[in-house]
């Protein structure tokens, strides 16, 4: 419910990352400043979520943009899904059964997909009555301020409404876990603390990831201006440093490309952090019968 918490930037890591592993993927962008076609670079080709917007909204056909990346498929979203949010806001007043049209616009598009990623915006009701409607896990990333703890609040509110009363809007939902982002460098202290307090909140019951996400400002810039993951942009680093490492290439005069110095941590972060997630989502599903 928190903006700039990494919401993003979690789902599009979590989202790369697995389509690179081998699962079959599909994003869907709710934000209306759909970032991630900044994270993915397809900025040029996405449609500001005019798609979305009709499906939902006209019961038209939904284009999704295939093979963003292997096996990374996108539903995209921006400008146009201020206008679908506009529209739910007013319809779900006088018509409740709304709340079921993202689960079946993306039916078809879902059907071959092992993980369906739904990237939401900071405080939009509306949105979160959709997802809440069609998601089976909520994965929350938090900096664990005061103001970050109040949203977890109020989406563990949302998702014990959503499964309780005679008529649940959704039975099946649940919390899959907690990530901890944008922790300082060295800020070792800082995270324990942040990880006391939010065990306290939750209860022993609640997945609180590791590792933190750590606060990487240039790689995290870096990364949206190219338009590629961190992991992507880690193997560029690596190989420019290969190609004539930069002190070496300012010394001959000879440009070169800069890169952070925090990319190889950051994507270490991400990347053990997808695998925990899978880890957990895997053996849930296991746990609920979905999977052998």
């Amino acid at each position: 419910m928190k903006g700039g918490s990494g919401k993003t930037s979690v789902s599009a890591a979590l989202g790369g990352l697995a389509a690179a592993s081998g699962w079959r993927v599909l994003m869907v962008d709710l934000d209306p400043q759909g970032n991630l076609a900044r994270e993915f670079g397809y900025m040029d080709k996405s449609d500001g979520g005019q798609s979305l917007h009709n499906a939902i909204v006209a019961h038209q056909p939904l284009s999704v943009l295939k093979n963003v990346r292997p096996n990374l498929d996108v539903v995209a979203g921006g400008r146009h899904t201020r206008k679908m949010t506009n529209w739910l806001s007013a319809e779900l007043r006088d018509d409740p059964s709304v709340v079921t049209r993202l689960d079946e616009v993306l039916e078809s598009a879902a059907a071959n997909a092992d993980l369906v990623i739904f990237d939401t915006p900071p405080g939009e009701a509306a949105i979160s009555e959709l997802v809440s409607a069609s998601a089976h896990y909520f994965l929350i990333p938090t900096q664990g301020d005061a103001a970050s703890q109040d949203g977890i609040a109020d989406i563990l509110a949302r998702i014990a409404s959503a499964r309780s009363g005679k008529d649940p809007l959704n039975a099946a939902l649940e919390l899959l876990g907690v990530v901890v982002t944008f922790v300082p460098s060295g800020g070792k202290v800082i995270d324990r603390e942040i990880r006391k307090d939010l065990a306290s909140l939750l209860g022993e019951d609640v997945r609180i990831f590791a590792p933190s996400i750590r606060f990487a400002k240039q790689a995290a810039i870096d990364v949206r201006a190219r338009g590629i993951g961190v992991a992507e942009y880690e193997v560029l680093k690596t190989k420019s440093e290969k190609a004539l490492p930069w002190h070496e290439a300012l010394k001959r005069k000879v440009p070169t490309e800069r890169f952070s110095s925090a990319a190889g941590g950051l994507a270490s972060d991400y990347q053990q952090l997808t695998e925990a997630v899978l880890e957990a989502f895997t053996k849930r599903q296991q746990e609920l019968g979905y999977l052998e």
